[in-house]
């Protein structure tokens, strides 16, 4: 037991192992809800292209009814066969989120994105400023 729970009382270290268990399950199944909405998504924009599954097994030298097991969730989703899939629609991998996540929501960004974003700008070479009379 962590040492912040072995400091609880018997039965409250229980209810908070149990929390701890129970949160952490309930993320696991949101990571896996939104992978499926990706998935669904990348599914979407094959059909818009009409491009179909077998399409696609033979582009990426895949073993037939491989992608119908993917997309039922019958086999784990690989990143790899994502980004895979993507490039085999002929679409860049920003183009595949762009469309998963086509508005970027802002001030909506988690704590660790922001000091990334802050991060990078402090990175970021200042910007020249044009010449008085350029009209910029």
């Amino acid at each position: 037991m962590s040492s912040s729970l072995s400091s609880l009382p018997a039965g409250a270290a229980r209810r908070e192992g149990a929390f701890l268990v129970w949160s952490t399950l309930f993320r696991m199944n949101e990571d896996k809800e939104e992978a499926q909405r990706l998935l669904e998504v990348l599914r979407t924009l094959m059909r818009m292209l009409g491009i179909s599954n077998r399409e696609i097994e033979r582009r990426l030298k895949l073993h037939p009814s491989s992608l119908t097991r993917f997309f039922n969730g019958q086999v784990e989703a690989k990143l790899e066969l994502v980004l895979g899939i993507t490039r085999s629609l002929g679409l860049e991998y920003h183009e595949l989120f762009s469309f998963a996540y086509p508005e970027r929501q802002t001030g909506a960004e988690s704590a660790a994105a922001q000091k990334i974003r802050s991060l990078l700008d402090t990175l970021a070479p200042p910007r020249k400023r044009s010449p008085a009379g350029d009209g910029d």
